[in-house]
């Protein structure tokens, strides 16, 4: 199962004169595919994402993970903090949760 994006926590986003910023939680895929799984700004209602953060998620186990966005490549890439290695592909993250905040336009 692909990752999946939650709203419901926040305010579905706020904007300015130039800009827009979307909250929410990004979920991690049941199947981690290598290299990011895709995350499009048409994900979170954007059509260009200029910064896209995440805060860190703890695991079942008490492991530290962080999310990164590939801006060139349009993916979120997960890594575990204790060894600074991309997760192995095919593994299950869905218990992985990250709040984020996008800004864009």
């Amino acid at each position: 199962m692909a990752p999946t994006l939650d709203f419901t926590q926040f305010r579905a986003e706020d904007g300015s004169n130039t800009k827009r910023r979307i909250e929410g939680v990004y979920k991690g895929p049941s199947s981690y595919t290598a290299n990011g799984e895709s995350f499009l700004p048409a994900d979170i209602k954007l059509g260009v994402i200029d910064v896209l953060l995440f805060t860190d998620a703890l695991s079942a186990a008490f492991a530290d993970f962080y999310a990164v966005y590939d801006y060139t490549n349009q993916k979120v890439l997960i890594f575990a903090a204790t060894t600074g290695q991309e997760v192995v592909a095919g593994t299950d993250q869905s218990a992985l949760s990250f709040r984020f905040e996008a800004i864009g336009r």
